[in-house]
């Protein structure tokens, strides 16, 4: 799988929940199951510095949706994590 970058605006002090799907052309999800996922938050994409790691295993903010074809990660940052961001 090829990486994918987005722009997301989180707050700071709040919860973050954000889900993805990773589907094919037709919008299929595709099994993700089998992978690990890992996510660097930085201040911009061009930002050397990684701010908070994500991950999924061990899960630690990123889960991959087990043994279904949807494709779908789901994205968790808590209250405590978004706080201490010095970017936002």
């Amino acid at each position: 799988m090829a990486a994918v970058k987005y722009d997301i605006t989180i707050e700071k002090g709040a919860k973050f929940n954000q889900t993805f799907l990773y589907q094919d052309d037709t919008y299929v999800g595709i099994d993700i199951s089998m992978y690990e996922a890992r996510m660097h938050i930085r201040e911009r994409q061009s930002s050397t510095t990684t701010e908070l790691e994500l991950t999924s295993n061990p899960a630690a903010g990123l889960t991959l949706e087990a043994g279904a074809e949807t494709g779908r990660v789901d994205i968790y940052i808590s209250a405590v994590q978004t706080d201490a961001l010095t970017f936002v």
